[in-house]
């Protein structure tokens, strides 16, 4: 394993931490868990994510629910940018660590499959 794998923090730890530092919704106040099913949440969209701007999409989408309105201040608009950038990077990241075990596997997987549909077939009547 390289060095700078061994030092990557994890993704939902990184994103937890950009959440908290960001406060879009000023609930780290209250609860240092208030922030932990929004987390969740955009650990599962976030692969269906291609750049920055959807990643900011569904900070909005989600923040929007849980304050009841799709209306943002000023200061919350710029907050979530500054956040979709965090999180994007932090993304970004993760898929660039992980990118070249994915190639591997999925190209074990075509192997796997190649040799199935390339072996004899057999059919019993």
């Amino acid at each position: 394993m390289r060095e700078d794998e061994q030092q990557a923090i994890p993704i939902y730890d990184t994103i937890s931490q950009a959440v908290h530092k960001w406060n879009i919704l000023g609930l780290t106040q209250i609860d240092d868990l208030a922030y932990e099913t929004d987390v969740l949440w955009l650990l599962h969209h976030l692969p269906a994510t291609s750049h920055r701007n959807d990643a900011e999409d569904l900070l909005k989408q989600r923040f929007a629910g849980k304050q009841g309105s799709n209306q943002f201040d000023p200061e919350h608009v710029l907050r979530m940018k500054a956040l979709a950038e965090d999180i994007w990077h932090a993304w970004s990241q993760y898929l660039q660590r992980h990118d070249q075990s994915a190639v591997t596997q999925a190209r074990s997987r075509a192997r796997g499959l190649m040799r199935r549909h390339d072996a004899p077939r057999t059919h019993n009547r």
